[in-house]
């Protein structure tokens, strides 16, 4: 939202859409489309004091597997509501979230490339680049007082922690899991990292640097399983009614909210975070025409007919990281990089696959086939995931290669493919290659 000689408006950024929407606040409706752009747009800052906004273009890929990485954080001025520049990026790629520090530069991470850029607002230009220590850092926060920035560095399951005056990394934090969130309270006494495997948030400590509890978070699943048992009866005319039934807790006076929802996470967030957190208040619901029996109706006996009810389902291939014999990792394998690692026996691949759907999936096949340079036979081999609980990852490493002589110093050729589960619409993530060269052992 920005509010600059009593023009008002709010500005949306459509990633699938790969547009920049400007909307009418009070009506919703779309008024101005930008497009045109590169994919993909992603993020977005909006800095009210100057008019600008600023939208970067992150890539065609997904987090980890981002094989045309952008390198454009492009200008818009909220008055004009057009395009009036673009900051290159370059060497750096993938940019991603974007955020203010409070010495007026504009900080963001380049996921490809382990970076964060700084940026002058005034030039709009480039004027460092920060290590954050991960190719997984994702997102970021930075504290109050413009001390300290934090990653979340997703399936490396820590925390980066950046210096900003020095503008140089401090080291990681480590966390339970691996992550898909991060934020800081206002005081800046705690980090609230959010969990990729479960329900859950960590809150660390930025004095002691270290997760000092786990908050773990219920009660969605209620309402889930409550909307599911109406949806399951033969007479959907009265599940209608039932839903119905309970509209005054959303439509009525404010004090159902306030009393059941508002004021308990307020005083949950206070608790757990000390402060410095504020849980917006919304009205769920403004027209009681939402919770019409008729209407209601309608839709479920639409959901009915969908297979959507029972879940679900779908898988992604995620991260996948070379492995000795030993154990140790080796290297992170990139679709848009190629990796020199030194020949060995016991190559191991670690694949991780993300259950993107709703319901646990089980016996997920992940496959790994090493085509070599010439005239050499594939390898290919296979493992099965046993369960995967909705909405976590898990991993599985995948053996018995042999590196052929042949090989050395070409380009080999890794496919690694994970499901397809039964009912999954869209595979099209659920593959990937990567270029491995494979060099002589030292010594």
């Amino acid at each position: 939202m920005v509010s600059t000689n009593n023009a008002r408006g709010m500005i949306a950024v459509d990633k699938i859409g790969c547009k920049v929407l400007f909307l009418n606040p009070q009506t919703y409706e779309t008024e101005t489309i930008l497009d045109g752009f590169q994919r993909t747009v992603h993020e977005l800052l909006v800095i009210p004091e100057t008019g600008m906004a600023y939208v970067p273009i992150f890539g065609d890929g997904i987090h980890g597997r981002n094989p045309n990485p952008g390198h454009v954080l492009h200008v818009i001025d909220l008055l004009k509501r057009k395009v009036v520049g673009g900051i290159d990026l370059s060497p750096y790629s993938a940019p991603h979230t974007v955020r203010l520090g409070a010495d007026g530069l504009i900080y963001i991470t380049c996921e490809n490339s382990a970076k964060v850029a700084v940026i002058d607002q005034k030039t709009h230009k480039m004027i460092d680049a920060i290590d954050s220590g991960s190719t997984n850092g994702h997102r970021l926060a930075i504290a109050p007082d413009g001390q300290r920035l934090y990653t979340d560095n997703e399936e490396d399951a820590t925390v980066s922690v950046i210096d900003v005056p020095k503008r140089k990394l401090l080291g990681t934090i480590k966390t339970p899991h691996a992550l898909a969130g991060i934020a800081i309270s206002g005081d800046g006494r705690t980090v609230v990292a959010v969990s990729d495997e479960q329900p859950m948030i960590f809150l660390i400590d930025t004095i002691a640097e270290q997760v000092m509890r786990e908050v773990r978070l219920e009660g969605v699943r209620l309402f889930h399983d409550g909307l599911v048992k109406a949806l399951d009866v033969k007479n959907t005319a009265a599940a209608a009614a039932n839903i119905a039934s309970y509209s005054g807790y959303f439509t009525g006076p404010d004090v159902y909210y306030q009393m059941f929802f508002n004021a308990p996470a307020q005083e949950t967030v206070q608790k757990e975070v000390g402060g410095g957190v504020t849980v917006p208040s919304i009205n769920p619901a403004k027209s009681g025409s939402l919770l019409d029996p008729t209407r209601i109706k309608s839709a479920i006996d639409r959901m009915r007919s969908s297979r959507k009810l029972t879940g679900i389902h779908g898988v992604s291939l995620g991260d996948v990281a070379l492995y000795d014999q030993s154990g140790k990792r080796v290297a992170r394998l990139l679709p848009d990089k190629e990796v020199r690692v030194a020949a060995g026996p016991g190559m191991v691949f670690r694949v991780s696959v993300q259950n993107q759907g709703t319901v646990t999936e089980t016996n997920v096949p992940v496959a790994v086939t090493i085509v070599p340079p010439g005239v050499s036979a594939e390898q290919k081999r296979s493992q099965t995931l046993a369960s995967i609980p909705a909405g976590t990852t898990r991993a599985v490493d995948v053996r018995g290669f042999i590196p052929q002589a042949s090989s050395i110093g070409r380009v080999t050729i890794v496919k690694v493919f994970v499901g397809p589960v039964p009912d999954e619409q869209t595979t099209t993530n659920n593959k990937a290659e990567y270029k491995l060269r494979l060099t002589y052992p030292s010594g």
